[in-house]
């Protein structure tokens, strides 16, 4: 699996036209089938991250802080997603994976990493880490490009199940993710314990 993997991270990507709902692949040599509607044609490719990329990837990080409560500190809330970015750039190997969507002139769009976790049972997953596109990017099949590389590491890894979580207020993103086959497991509930109370959201009356 290992090696079969280690091929499978060259510098080829796999090339997607998105006019509409049409898609066309270019290169097949590698597998990240792509299944995105765009109301505008554009390219994108999906490839493993470089180095070089590294400046992009963490310039997203603020990105990450969508549908994070306004009671959370947001410059700690940034830190700490430049963090979760540089621990799965450094996590990049057999069982990890960082993939970067790009157009078709190796502008970068977005990014995404995944990798194995144990889930509380005990039974192992696939898990993603971050995906973010560009702001000016949504809406053009980016992410959906994103999460098929994921699903496609993921089944490669043999694996059952792929998870994320995201912000409870990120509405865009939990419909996206829902229209991509994910479904709600557990819900994280926090009581500040000092100053005024935060909103709370669809609590009984």
């Amino acid at each position: 699996m290992a090696r079969d993997f280690a091929v499978r991270r060259s510098s080829r990507a796999v090339r997607y036209r998105v006019p509409g709902a049409a898609r066309t692949r270019l290169d097949s040599a590698v597998a990240y089938p792509i299944a995105a509607r765009s109301s505008t044609q554009l390219m994108v490719r999906v490839r493993p991250y470089t180095p070089n990329d590294r400046p992009f990837v963490l310039g997203l990080a603020p990105r990450l802080t969508v549908g994070i409560p306004a009671w959370r500190d947001a410059r700690l809330m940034r830190a700490t997603a430049e963090r979760w970015i540089d621990q799965s750039i450094a996590r990049r190997g057999e069982a990890a994976e960082v993939f970067v969507a790009e157009d078709d002139e190796s502008a970068p769009l977005g990014f995404a990493s995944v990798a194995d976790e144990v889930h509380f049972t005990g039974v192992t997953q696939a898990y993603i880490g971050e995906l973010v596109v560009r702001e000016e990017a949504e809406g053009h099949g980016v992410g959906t490009a994103l999460v098929d590389a994921c699903e496609a590491w993921a089944r490669r890894r043999g694996h059952r199940w792929l998870a994320l979580a995201t912000g409870a207020a990120n509405a865009r993103a939990l419909a996206f993710y829902r229209r991509r086959g994910f479904s709600d497991e557990d819900v994280k509930l926090v009581k500040l314990l000092d100053g005024p109370a935060p909103p709370a959201q669809g609590a009984p009356r």
